[in-house]
């Protein structure tokens, strides 16, 4: 039997779902067998959750009630939706089993929860124990990224066969989120946060969830930069006041104005032309500061921050306001924008108009029917809220999935989850879009920057490969001629199928869909040339890299190196995909040289014989007179590098520090400190070249592109990057802290006497 305060915790649902009615008719939207249903399916998931509690110190069930009820106020009346919601985490966290669901719920309800359960957990740790600890850390986080690519893609798939997943799952998250504070690793907080604002904020933005999206999107950037909240919060707060005063003044304007010609709002629930309606609108903070610090825009100049709404019944009456608030305000040239005649691919509809009010100050005004408005707010969702009226929306609908079609037949493309979702967190996370035709009118969104090799695949794949050339506006242009908002592009293409695309549009393609169906076509049909290409590449970066072996001994550790992500068959396989670009070397570097360092150590000590001295340390390139068998390490307060003069410490339980001899922490006269004895001997061996790990703090001014500008400069100068942080601050300067592998001091010495002159940096220290 449930304890009465567990049942009381579903009260408040039932209570809900009684309230709930259909906006058109004013009828129940739950008869009393679906609110007897969703109380079983309660009971059903409280008793094999049992006595689990959330970190917060609540009992797990409040968390499933929390999301049903979410989807109640989004207007998800669906009686399978809710239940699904109370049943989301019974597969994943307890011992029932689809047959249970099945038998007391249905298999629609279970397809739901089938869908929103994760894939089963892989073992993350890596057996071997002679796995250094860094490397056993990124191959951590590369089977991480696999799992969660392969869930979302999991999810995806099962929402191309009901939406309502996806709906349930945003649900889910966005709880997760507001109780987020609840969890105590502040580094799982973090985790969380990125991986909403990466995955589910652009998810919610596609389906057109505004009410998830912007919340969502709140929620996470407030953990994931909480100096940039806080910076846009108090902005908003400094100017809240007037900002208000003037946002009610024209509400009030617009009211008297617009109230003469348009009859009033009418409550009466079954009236579907509901009269003339404004209201006011703020900006969310995350589209503030993406504004303010990634298109570099000062707070003054976002003339959406504030925004007045104006809605009324018919498409004809958007366009009486549009003229009729031209007579009252002046509007600024070049702000206008009609997602009535061309809607986002969300589904979203307005009319956009910027003005100056009264007090000089610019403000826009969005204008929209009553059905655009339950569109924009409830995305997807608006399809279940007025299921009664489904005859009108379907086709909105099948319209408004075609970007996860897209998404899964570029899967079919791919060579793993992870690039699919690359695709969703580039391709359609990009808040800048631009609309161009076909010159039969058709409509593409792509995102700003795309070239006419993006169109070329956004029109067919089968177009993106004949290609041979292309006109803009009727003037003839280069591949990679950047697409303007409103263009009209015509692909030329040739009838030479065989001919396929060539390997430079790689770089003129800015979109994931188009890069992932050229590298296909050069996989299928290029497979003999990838293998020369890839193997050419490989065996010219390697010495690059400083990794000089000869050819048997490098197919000796590449070998060794990709069996252990269980990806290709053979060596030619890999070759192959480094040379059509479905692979980096880069991923692979590290265990290549950690490979590469544990042959030379090998050979070295076969071609020296067994030691003699038993009171030495050989390892990580430093030699150790007087102590064996003991867990050697370098000291993170001076980073010693090859060249410098060394000594070694005798820690208590951290085994044995290096230090450099001018470190602060090293007595000027070691054998009169207060333990000499555990102050030794130290030198560098003499061996093949080394690698070794520092760290660089670098001030820079904080501009869209500095990391990618400083990855370009490393990787010319042959450091690798072993770990990035970067924060910014209110001065518009960041602070990059950056661990970096190098082959000795004068190398590390080189390239930050270098780095101090490159453009943008202000100051380095290491």
């Amino acid at each position: 039997m449930l304890e009465a305060e567990i049942l009381d915790v579903f009260a408040s649902l039932r209570k809900t779902m009684r309230q709930c009615c259909w906006p058109e008719s004013g009828k129940k939207a739950f008869r009393p067998s679906d609110i007897e249903a969703a109380e079983r399916a309660f009971i059903f998931a409280a008793e094999h959750h049992g006595a689990q509690m959330r970190e917060s110190g609540e009992p797990y069930i409040a968390h499933p009630v929390a999301v049903a009820e979410i989807l109640l106020t989004l207007g998800m009346f669906d009686r399978s939706s809710v239940l699904a919601a109370l049943l989301h985490d019974i597969l994943e966290d307890t011992k029932a089993t689809p047959a249970d669901i099945r038998a007391q719920f249905g298999q629609v309800v279970l397809k739901l929860v089938d869908g929103l359960t994760k894939l089963e957990r892989l073992p993350f740790a890596i057996p071997e124990d002679t796995t250094p600890p860094e490397l056993r850390r990124e191959e951590d986080r590369d089977r991480r990224e696999e799992t969660q690519a392969q869930n979302i893609l999991k999810m995806l798939l099962a929402m191309n066969r009901d939406p309502r997943v996806i709906i349930v799952k945003l649900a889910d998250r966005l709880h997760n989120m507001r109780t987020l504070q609840g969890k105590k690793s502040e580094a799982r907080k973090r985790e969380i946060a990125r991986e909403t604002l990466k995955l589910y904020v652009p998810i919610a933005d596609m389906l057109g969830i505004r009410l998830f999206k912007e919340e969502l999107e709140d929620l996470a950037f407030r953990f994931v930069d909480p100096f940039g909240y806080e910076e846009v919060v108090e902005m908003l707060r400094s100017e809240r006041q007037a900002r208000e005063n003037a946002l009610r003044r024209i509400q009030e304007r617009l009211t008297g104005y617009l109230g003469e010609r348009f009859p009033a709002r009418q409550l009466a629930p079954d009236d579907l032309h509901k009269g003339l309606f404004i209201e006011g609108r703020v900006k969310s903070v995350r589209g503030i500061y993406r504004k303010v610090h990634e298109l570099g825009k000062r707070f003054e100049d976002i003339y959406d921050i504030y925004a007045v709404r104006v809605i009324v019944d018919t498409k004809e009456d958007c366009w009486t306001v549009f003229g009729l608030i031209q007579e009252i305000y002046h509007p600024l040239p070049d702000r206008y924008k009609n997602y009535i005649s061309t809607p986002k691919s969300n589904g979203y509809q307005s009319l956009h108009i910027t003005v100056r009010g009264e007090d000089g100050v610019p403000f826009e005004v969005q204008i929209r029917t009553w059905e655009m408005h339950e569109q924009a707010e409830y995305g997807l969702a608006a399809h279940w809220k007025y299921k009664q009226g489904e005859h009108r929306k379907r086709t909105g609908l099948e319209k408004q999935l075609d970007w996860v079609r897209d998404l899964l037949e570029g899967f079919r493309d791919s060579e793993s989850a992870e690039e699919v979702m690359q695709t969703l967190q580039t391709d359609y996370a990009l808040p800048d879009k631009i609309y161009v035709y076909s010159p039969k009118g058709q409509v593409y969104e792509l995102p700003r920057g795309a070239t006419v090799v993006d169109f070329a695949y956004a029109v067919h794949t089968e177009i993106g490969h004949c290609m041979q050339g292309a006109m803009v506006n009727n003037h003839l242009v280069s591949l990679e001629r950047e697409l303007q908002m409103g263009d009209t592009i015509k692909i030329t293409t040739t009838d030479d199928k065989e001919r396929g695309p060539n390997r430079e549009w790689l770089r003129l393609a800015k979109t994931t869909r188009a890069q992932n169906k050229i590298r296909n076509w050069f996989k299928v049909m290029r497979h003999p040339e990838n293998i020369r290409e890839g193997k050419a590449f490989v065996e010219k970066e390697l010495p690059r890299n400083f990794l000089r072996l000869e050819p048997e001994d490098a197919e000796l550790i590449l070998q060794k190196v990709i069996s252990r992500k269980e990806q290709y068959a053979a060596l030619d396989d890999f070759y192959a995909a480094i040379g059509y670009g479905g692979d980096t070397l880069q991923r692979y570097l590290p265990r290549l040289k950690e490979e590469y360092h544990q042959l030379i150590k090998e050979r070295t000590q076969a071609e020296k014989g067994p030691e003699i001295s038993k009171k030495r340390i050989s390892d990580k390139g430093v030699i150790v007179e007087g102590i064996s068998n003991c867990m050697l390490h370098f000291a993170q307060c001076c980073h010693p590098l090859p060249g410098d003069a060394i000594i070694g410490y005798i820690t208590r339980g951290s085994g044995l520090a290096i230090h450099r001899r001018g470190c602060v922490n090293v007595p000027a006269e070691p054998t009169l400190s207060p333990e000499p004895d555990r102050w030794l001997p130290a030198h560098w061996e003499q061996t093949e070249q080394q690698h070794y790990v520092g760290s660089l703090s670098i001030r820079s001014v904080d501009v869209t592109g500095m990391l990618a500008t400083l990855s370009a400069f490393f990787s010319s100068n042959h450091v690798d990057i072993t770990a990035w942080q970067m924060s910014t601050h209110p001065d518009k300067t960041a602070t990059i802290l950056a661990g970096v592998t190098v082959s000795s001091r004068e190398h590390l010495n080189g390239v930050v006497e270098r780095l101090r002159k490159l453009k943008g940096v202000i100051e380095v220290r290491y």
